[in-house]
C-alpha cells in the first residue's frame, strides 16, 4: 500500500497558520477497474466536527471522478463510529470483511 501511495498518491490538505489541521490522501493505480482508494483521513482534534474531514474526503472523490475512476473504496474499523457516520453521510456503502468496514 505504501509503494502505491508514493508512486500513484495524491494528497490534500487544511493549513491554518502553517500548520497542517487536516490531511487527506489516496491512489489511483487500478487503471483497470477505474478503483481508488482513499487510505488516510486525519484531522487535528481541535478541528474536528467543522466539516474539513468531509471536504477533504468530497474533494477527493471529486478529483478521480474528474480523471474517470468509477469507484472509491476504505477501509475503516468497525469500532470507530465516528469515522462510519462521516463516510456513510458521504454516501459510502458498508461491506463486511473481518474487523473493518469497506
Amino acid at each position: 500500500m505504501q509503494k502505491n501511495l508514493i508512486r500513484w498518491g495524491e494528497c490534500w490538505a487544511f493549513i491554518n497558520e502553517g500548520n497542517i489541521v487536516a490531511f487527506c490522501s489516496g491512489y489511483i493505480n487500478n487503471l483497470t477497474s477505474k478503483k481508488a482508494f482513499l487510505q488516510l483521513l486525519l484531522v487535528s482534534e481541535k478541528w474536528q466536527k467543522k466539516g474539513l474531514g468531509e471536504s477533504l474526503i468530497k474533494e477527493f472523490c471529486n478529483y478521480v471522478e474528474n480523471l474517470g475512476f468509477l469507484t472509491v473504496q476504505l477501509t475503516v474499523v468497525k469500532r470507530n463510529e465516528r469515522a462510519l457516520n462521516l463516510y456513510n453521510k458521504i454516501g459510502f456503502v458498508n461491506s463486511k470483511c473481518d474487523n473493518h468496514l469497506i
